[in-house]
């Protein structure tokens, strides 16, 4: 039977339109909607950043002290601190998810977006191309390092399980310019992974009317 209840407000909590699976299906802006309220454009939002032509062999590596910056269109439109992950989406963790409402918002809009890890952050170009060169004298390194020598040379600055794809998305490795790779390692966005592993889900109901 229906029952009318008086009451000054009324919250709605039925959540968005992330994590379908746990019964999030957005009927609560189809209810806010019949009440007037602007409903803004949806996004996921707090989600994996997709690279393109994404290394799987980075799945389940751990990053950690790194900085991520999130340039759109060549703007630097974020820079973060911290740790970040690779999981089968792309890239993640607390930093990823940082970055990624900018990002998911700039690739709905059509623009470019790449991210720019700093994998030693701590330590000045400068400082890290003398470390290089001191590390590649410790190897023998010659002029014109081989692959296997590239290779001894990067275990001295990542772990194993990064080396090869840190190679393969940096062609022409040399004593002299792995310093600024490491600082510098490009990712281009191609994607994001969507309402399905999505934390959140932006826009909605229009904050400034309630």
């Amino acid at each position: 039977c229906e029952r009318t209840f008086q009451t000054r407000a009324v919250i709605v909590a039925t959540g968005g339109l992330s994590y379908p699976a746990t019964g999030s299906t957005g009927r609560g802006y189809e209810i806010a909607g019949s009440f007037g309220h602007e409903i803004m454009d949806c996004f996921p939002s707090l989600t994996a950043l997709t690279p393109q032509n994404y290394d799987i062999r980075l799945q389940g590596l751990d990053l950690v002290n790194v900085s991520a910056m999130l340039h759109i269109d060549r703007d630097i439109a974020a820079d973060e601190f911290g740790d970040l992950s690779f999981p089968d989406g792309g890239i993640e963790g607390p930093i990823g998810f940082k970055l990624s409402r900018k990002a998911v918002k700039a690739m709905r809009n059509g623009n470019k977006v790449e991210v720019v890890i700093d994998l030693k952050p701590a330590v000045a170009l400068d400082a890290l191309s003398a470390r290089v060169a001191k590390e590649a004298a410790a190897l023998s390194m010659p002029v014109h390092p081989s692959a296997q020598n590239m290779k001894d040379l990067l275990r001295k600055f990542m772990p194993a399980q990064m080396v090869l794809p840190f190679m393969d998305s940096n062609k022409g490795l040399t004593v002299d310019n792995l310093a600024r790779c490491l600082k510098e390692w490009r990712f281009k966005i191609a994607d994001y992974v969507g309402y399905r592993r999505a934390v959140v889900t932006a826009g909605g109901v229009s904050t400034e009317e309630i």
